[in-house]
């Protein structure tokens, strides 16, 4: 699973990752806002780098998919979240 997200949504889901046991969930992340933005553009975003990892928005996804689990993906025990 990759999940897509506007950058808005960035330390949101950051924390739900934690919350949720899966800090190394896959995301890959487009502009704000794509709400009233033409399709064309939104459609835009998936060949435009990804703002947090700095790489293609499409190939983060396609990686996602079909790459291979990290070892911090498939790790399992306690997750000591770091507190800024």
């Amino acid at each position: 699973m990759v999940g897509i997200a506007t950058i808005a949504f960035k330390d949101l889901i950051n924390n739900y990752r934690y919350k949720r046991g899966m800090p190394g969930m896959r995301f890959a992340f487009v502009p704000h806002p794509i709400t009233g933005v033409p399709a064309a553009r939104v459609r835009g975003f998936l060949e435009a780098e990804d703002p947090v990892q700095g790489q293609k928005v499409i190939d983060r996804v396609l990686a996602g998919l079909t790459g291979n689990l990290t070892a911090a993906e498939t790790a399992t025990g306690k997750i000591e979240r770091p507190i800024p």
